[in-house]
């Protein structure tokens, strides 16, 4: 009788010998590249300081006591305005700043009349009565906001530099009337929470002007 049992054993075999390769192979480490198209590798970036916050500026210690109020003790100007007036002088005690430019520079109106502030920075002056005028002070600190300390006439806006220029009702729109200041000084004394103080005595030949201030900074 002929005997069949080296086939089967021969399939066995083969089988044992695939079902090894299958064990190997679930016995490697997965590669963590293979899912990876080209297999690029894996750019880790490397964890970002912290950025540090701008450490704030002290703000320089007050030069005196604020003033008790707004007045103008002196004005005149070396263009004639006396067909915008008479002026009363001491009935300007209405004082409104506006700061402009991240701050850089800080207007500071003195009016006989509450004026909207936006109108007093516009183009066309709210002034409309004779009689009627806004003193416009304007001080300048360069690429730093405007802070305590003393400002005198120069180049337009330079660090610690101040304008100065009258509103009047002359002409069918009102006009705007430059000082010319060339000497003096205005002195911020304070600025307090939301407000800013100060005095002033700006000249040039034929104008002047001469006061205090405290005002709300809007």
């Amino acid at each position: 009788m002929t005997k069949t049992l080296c086939p089967c054993v021969f399939a066995i075999g083969l089988v044992a010998v695939g079902c090894g390769k299958k064990d190997e192979d679930r016995g490697q480490p997965a590669d963590p590249e293979a899912d990876r198209p080209g297999g690029a590798p894996v750019t880790v970036k490397p964890a970002e300081k912290p950025i540090e916050p701008t450490p704030a500026v002290a703000k320089p210690a007050p030069l005196a006591p604020c003033p008790a109020a707004t007045a103008i003790t002196e004005l005149a100007s070396s263009i004639d305005i006396s067909e915008a007036g008479p002026f009363d002088w001491s009935q300007f005690v209405i004082a409104k700043a506006l700061a402009k430019d991240d701050g850089k520079q800080v207007r500071v109106f003195i009016a006989n009349q509450d004026y909207p502030i936006q109108k007093m920075d516009s183009l066309m002056t709210p002034v409309a009565a004779k009689g009627d005028a806004v003193l416009s002070i304007s001080l300048y600190n360069g690429a730093n906001p405007v802070t305590i300390g003393e400002y005198h006439p120069g180049k337009y806006k330079d660090p610690f530099t101040v304008l100065a220029e009258l509103q009047v009702a002359m002409g069918e729109t009102g006009a705007f009337v430059g000082l010319g200041i060339n000497d003096g000084v205005v002195r911020v004394l304070d600025l307090p929470e939301g407000k800013i103080c100060g005095e002033f005595e700006v000249k040039s030949e034929g104008s002047l002007a001469k006061g205090t201030f405290v005002a709300d900074v809007q």
